[in-house]
């Protein structure tokens, strides 16, 4: 064989060789570009390298956020962790903090989905946030997310909890058209009627021995079955009022929808229960059914100033209401939701004057008489406080002023140095306590110190919701 041959075979699978050789260096080096992207960080490990990662050096080049990558995951660490807490808290029965949780994931990633909003609803029923359950349900209404038959059998659950909601039956009203016989004839059983029991199934008597005039009388029942209650007549109404206590005459003449006799008892209610929101509704329903604005103001006037610097949402709705009826100057002043001291001014323009609970005679006090030093029967109790501040007995010289103000609680001078001392104390239900004490023997603190007593609850609230926030 001759050289050329040998050179021509040699260099042939030389060639063959190097050619493989570089396809492998060209493989690896691919592989080695191409391994950061095969990782994939799970949402814990994400997690734990956010918390855990040392601060960048400088000139180190800034990494590209995952959300820019092609291989980006197709979810969010936030509302993974947000379901997991909601199902967290449901398994252990708690309720409320599911549904606060569970709200602040829709309000976040799931506004219009209707499995989460569902789910949010059914929470509500049963922690009986009836007006949460309301909007809930009005918001799914709003993006289609319910027909008309499933939002009527959601607002008659709802009413079957709380009859008297004035959002569900607003709702029902505006979306259904589903007036207060709709709402009865559809409810049925779940509207408080008057049954005679005694009368309707009578006790069984003994057997009496036949005789030979025939077999006994077989008992037959007045009232069988269940309806809605009629328009009571005179004689009626005559029993109701004289049998039944104002709370009980007050439903049923709502239920049976005499509005005209319903009002009094409600009036005759608020003025002995001034702080009752659920019967100031009522009233609020009455005047919107017959269409009377200057009763509806009035009412609504009286409902912001009992429900003070609460339940914005449940304000704005009732103004939209009353805006239904037509238009009136007290409407737009309380659509700014005004604070207490605005509306008495807006109050007394109008004439209006808050109900208050009737004065009765007050309890007798067990006083205990102490001589005080030089002979005085009648010490000063500021004074006597003073005293035990400067030893450091804050409990008693706490103790001191609640007896004085129970003892004089027209004396107005005595609220601020114990509003000083509960606030030192961090005491909001002790303060509750010498309210509560003051009511029970038909007394009230004086109304100069009305203002000092608002703020103070407003400033021990805030105080406790930054609490509970840190």
């Amino acid at each position: 064989m001759s050289a050329a041959y040998w050179t021509d075979l040699v260099f042939a699978h030389a060639r063959s060789g190097w050619l493989a050789l570089a396809a492998l260096a060209g493989a690896i080096a691919i592989m080695l570009m191409s391994l950061p992207r095969l990782r994939r960080i799970s949402p814990a490990n994400a997690a734990m390298q956010t918390t855990h990662a040392a601060p960048p050096y400088a000139g180190m080049p800034e990494q590209t956020p995952l959300a820019q990558t092609e291989n980006a995951p197709d979810y969010e660490v936030g509302a993974v962790d947000a379901l997991t807490e909601v199902e967290v808290f449901i398994q252990f029965g708690q309720l409320e903090n599911a549904a606060q949780a569970l709200r602040g994931y829709v309000e976040h990633y799931a506004g219009h989905s209707r499995r989460h909003l569902q789910r949010l609803a059914e929470l509500y029923l049963q922690l009986d946030h009836i007006h949460d359950y309301a909007e809930t349900l009005r918001s799914m209404h709003d993006q289609a997310l319910l027909d008309r038959a499933q939002l009527e059998d959601a607002v008659l659950q709802g009413l079957r909890r709380d009859f008297n909601n004035l959002e569900l039956r607003l709702l029902a009203e505006q979306r259904l058209g589903l007036g207060m016989a709709d709402i009865a004839a559809a409810l049925g059983d779940g509207i408080e009627e008057i049954t005679l029991q005694a009368l309707a199934v009578p006790e069984p008597e003994p057997e009496a021995a036949p005789t030979g005039q025939g077999a006994p009388l077989t008992p037959v029942p007045l009232v069988d079955g269940c309806r809605p209650l009629a328009s009571l007549d005179a004689m009626e109404r005559d029993i109701v009022s004289s049998l039944l206590p104002a709370e009980r005459q007050a439903r049923i003449l709502l239920s049976s929808q005499d509005f005209r006799h319903a009002l009094p008892v409600l009036e005759t209610i608020l003025r002995l229960r001034p702080g009752s929101l659920s019967h100031r509704l009522d009233a609020l329903y009455v005047h919107y059914r017959q269409r009377d604005l200057d009763g509806y103001c009035r009412t609504l006037w009286q409902f912001h100033l009992a429900l003070g610097p609460y339940g914005a949402r449940l304000k704005q709705q009732l103004v939209h209401a009353g805006l239904i009826i037509g238009s009136h100057p007290m409407l737009k002043q309380l659509a700014t939701d005004p604070d207490r001291p605005e509306l008495e001014r807006i109050g007394r323009q109008a004439g209006y004057s808050p109900l208050r609970a009737p004065t009765s005679k007050p309890c007798l006090q067990l006083v205990e008489r102490r001589a005080g030093p030089g002979g005085d029967d009648n010490p000063d109790p500021l004074r006597e406080a003073e005293r035990y501040l400067d030893y450091g007995q804050v409990d008693q010289a706490t103790r001191v002023l609640e007896q004085a103000i129970l003892c004089r609680p027209d004396d107005a001078a005595l609220y601020p140095p114990l509003l000083q001392l509960y606030e030192r104390l961090d005491d909001l239900p002790r303060f509750t306590w010498l309210l509560r004490r003051l009511k029970d023997d038909g007394r009230q603190p004086p109304g100069e110190i009305t203002l000092t007593l608002s703020a103070f609850v407003q400033a021990m609230q805030e105080r406790r919701h930054r609490g509970l926030a840190a």
